[in-house]
């Protein structure tokens, strides 16, 4: 992707086969946020310090050149598609950001699941296979089901305003960009308070399929000016999204052959479109074939959950 930046003409590039089914759902993502997600956005993220030397460092003329607003290339105008075929007009920095370590994942459990000839992870073992990519997390059962929940009082519960402190999940063997296989039962996960990520604001318990979180809480810096930017931009402006502070969402393993990615890719989605406007455009854009459910955090506190979303947030206590 290098070379389509510095290609002043444009150009023809080839992806490799695997990447298909992510470049379907990144023209899925832009179709369902009008422009909001677009991986074009590569180049607002380089303005604003967040390139691939992470200096941090916002360039002087970058409030003039942001966003597909002022003229930035944009996924749907200036990248034309011929299956992992890619053809440009001009240079054109892409970032798969926001749906690229879900796909990791994705080919992690797939390369997992092949080497072990569909058995032990998913077999006769009962075992559960769970790969966690720090916010990005794919759980495999011997078969799907829902897990159950925690009783709220209980040992099992893990109390309000409490986080497991090996990571993100409580009570499995799995750690960042590692692959588990752990007993199959109820896999409680934290959901980081954005503001503290030593506290929880709730619990998720998945069960089969994807469950991934995005925010702007761990990926932030400053300006010359001191204002607080981070990656996390709606790509018609290219600014920093300020009124979510953070989003969860899950995707069961059926219901798509990459589903981490789809649920990695709608969680950034969240931060640009309203979950309910997201998920009618979502359904069109899928031809409703790729259901999702999901959590989001307001800036201001409030909360709004989609779907059956597989879990709860702690009560605030007076």
């Amino acid at each position: 992707m290098t070379a389509m930046g510095g290609a002043v003409h444009g150009g023809t590039f080839e992806f490799p086969a695997w990447a298909g089914p992510l470049l379907d759902l990144v023209d899925a993502l832009d179709e369902a946020t009008e422009g909001g997600i677009d991986p074009c956005v590569g180049e607002d993220l380089i303005r604003l310090g967040y390139g691939a030397d992470l200096s941090f460092r916002v360039e002087p003329d970058a409030a003039r050149r942001l966003g597909s607003l002022h003229g930035r290339p944009t996924w749907r105008r200036d990248v034309r598609r011929d299956g992992v075929t890619l053809r440009t007009r001009g240079p054109v920095h892409l970032d798969f950001g926001c749906c690229g370590k879900g796909h990791v994942v994705d080919l992690l459990v797939r390369a997992v699941l092949e080497a072990d000839g569909e058995q032990g992870a998913s077999g006769a073992s009962g075992r559960v296979l769970l790969v966690d990519a720090g916010g990005d997390i794919r759980v495999r059962t011997p078969e799907p089901r829902r897990a159950p929940r925690h009783v709220p009082g209980t040992a099992d519960d893990p109390g309000p305003g409490t986080a497991p402190r090996d990571g993100s999940v409580a009570g499995a063997a799995a750690t960042l960009g590692t692959a588990a296989s752990i007993p199959a039962a109820p896999i409680t996960v934290a959901l980081e308070d954005p503001h503290d990520e030593s506290l929880a604001v709730g619990v998720a318990e998945p069960s089969a399929g994807s469950l991934c979180a995005s925010a702007p809480s761990r990926r932030h810096w400053t300006d010359a000016a001191h204002h607080r930017l981070h990656h996390l931009l709606d790509a018609a402006s290219g600014l920093p999204v300020e009124e979510t502070a953070a989003t969860w969402t899950a995707v069961e393993e059926t219901a798509s052959p990459i589903p981490t990615a789809v649920a990695d890719g709608l969680a950034t989605a969240l931060f640009v479109s309203d979950p309910g406007r997201l998920a009618e455009r979502w359904g069109r854009a899928t031809d409703g074939s790729i259901p999702f459910s999901c959590l989001v955090l307001r800036a201001d506190g409030r909360a709004v959950m989609g779907g059956d979303f597989p879990g709860r947030l702690f009560l605030r206590r007076a």
